[in-house]
Formats: structure tokens, C-alpha cells, sequence
């Protein structure tokens, strides 16, 4: 294992003795290289290094798979495995770059999923908004949000019979 690591989980381990469960744990890196996998971590803000597989990854999270929170940019191609743990997270912020989305989408079952930068079908959008809006998958999903251009809003609006609140307020802050 690379020294820094190491140091990473001494000092993780170190702080988890002297404060418990009591703090809440995350885990932030840059576009150089994954993070360690560290036990007891409710968040994590990972920047994918190019090249990154869905497996590798999968590890970062293997000690501590039951995240509240992650946040995952890509910044090459890339895809998740099929049962990844992600999937699970309670609320998961996936930014693409422009690529595309679809079994993100399909196969989320946390409370909360942003999609940012990404490329996904109409077709695919319309299918998910029905199935969610119909309880017929997405049980669990209390809070959905897209941010790509090259939708078909009016489209899309008449193949899921959305409804638009003349009040909608937008609200934006900052996570700490």
C-alpha cells in the first residue's frame, strides 16, 4: 500500500479513537488518485482520475458502504458496475461531463439523485419520470434533478402529463 495512505488511515484511525462516532467522517479527493477505503465515512466528494473502472472505484467504498453521501465527477468515460454500491447511497450527485446517464438513472435506489453534465435519451427521461411517477420502481426516490441542454422540454412535458406549479421556488446553498 502507497505511504500515503497509510498515514491517511493512521491519522482516520486516530481521530476515530479519540472522537467515536459522535463526528461525522468525509472523504474528499482530486483528480490525481482514489482515496483510501476508510471505515465510518458518511460522505464522500470523489474526482475521478482518467482511466478510473467502475471497480476500482467500488473499493473506496468497501469499508464503509453505507454512505449518506457522495458526490462523483467524471471526467472521462465512465461507468458503474451493475450492482455497485452507489446505487444504494441515500443521496447520490453524479457530474458526467457529457456522458451518458441512462444506467445511473435506471438503477438508483437511494432518496436523492442530481444528474449534472450528462447526455440521456427523451425517450429514456420519459420512460423514468412515468415509472417514478406511477410507483412502479423508484420507491424510494423522494427528490430527482437534471441539469443537461439538450432536452425537449414541451416533448417530455406531454408524454408524462407533468404538472407546473405557478409558485415553484428555487432554492440553492452550498453543502458544508
Amino acid at each position: 500500500m502507497e505511504r500515503k495512505h497509510l498515514i491517511i488511515e493512521g491519522v482516520h484511525t486516530y481521530l476515530y479513537e479519540l472522537f467515536g462516532l459522535s463526528v461525522e467522517y468525509e472523504i474528499e479527493s482530486d483528480l490525481e488518485k482514489l482515496p483510501p477505503s476508510l471505515k465510518y465515512i458518511n460522505r464522500s466528494a470523489i474526482q475521478l482520475p482518467k482511466n478510473t473502472t467502475g471497480e476500482e472505484l467500488e473499493l473506496c467504498f468497501a469499508a464503509s458502504p453505507n454512505q449518506e453521501y457522495v458526490s462523483i465527477t467524471d471526467s472521462d468515460d465512465f461507468e458503474l458496475e451493475s450492482n455497485s454500491i452507489l446505487y444504494g447511497v441515500q443521496h447520490l450527485h453524479m457530474d458526467m461531463n457529457g456522458h451518458c446517464a441512462h444506467h445511473i438513472l435506471f438503477n438508483f435506489r437511494g432518496k436523492s439523485l442530481l444528474l449534472s453534465s450528462v447526455i440521456l435519451l427523451n425517450s429514456s427521461l420519459v420512460r423514468f419520470l412515468n415509472e417514478w411517477k406511477s410507483n412502479k420502481g423508484f420507491v424510494n426516490l423522494r427528490f430527482f434533478s437534471i441539469s443537461l441542454g439538450n432536452l425537449d422540454d414541451v416533448w417530455i412535458k406531454n408524454r408524462v402529463d407533468i404538472k407546473q406549479s405557478e409558485v415553484a421556488l428555487e432554492l440553492k446553498w452550498k453543502m458544508r
